[in-house]
């Protein structure tokens, strides 16, 4: 986002306060609700005003948050099993978090973990 401040392109201050806790929550984000009321706004606003600074909306981001500490506790567990690593990172099932991997990093999760292994 150009390496300004927030603060300083024009974002209000509380959006980066509303980014926080969804990447410290990925694994059980806090509702649009929820976080309308964490920062005295409506949720729609919310919404859009995170789209409009971030480029995504939050259910986006949640995932792709999700996907990246997957894909980082896969690099630091080897031993951990995939499905053991899709529910710790927020998915019900492996099967949803196999096939949003595949569409964010172009592999599997175990093709992914293969290619480590051998690098």
């Amino acid at each position: 986002l150009h390496g300004r401040p927030l603060a300083e392109r024009g974002a209000p201050r509380w959006i980066a306060t509303v980014r926080e806790r969804v990447e410290v929550e990925y694994a059980a984000p806090p509702t649009l609700a929820e976080l309308g009321r964490m920062v005295g706004r409506d949720a729609a606003y919310v919404a859009a005003t995170f789209r409009r600074v971030y480029g995504d909306s939050v259910g986006a981001y949640v995932r792709q948050q999700r996907l990246w500490q997957a894909r980082r506790r896969m690099d630091a567990e080897p031993e951990a099993s995939l499905s053991e690593v899709a529910l710790g990172c927020g998915y019900a099932d492996q099967s949803h978090f196999t096939r949003q991997f595949k569409r964010l990093f172009a592999l599997t999760p175990a093709e992914y973990r293969r290619r480590q292994g051998s690098a």
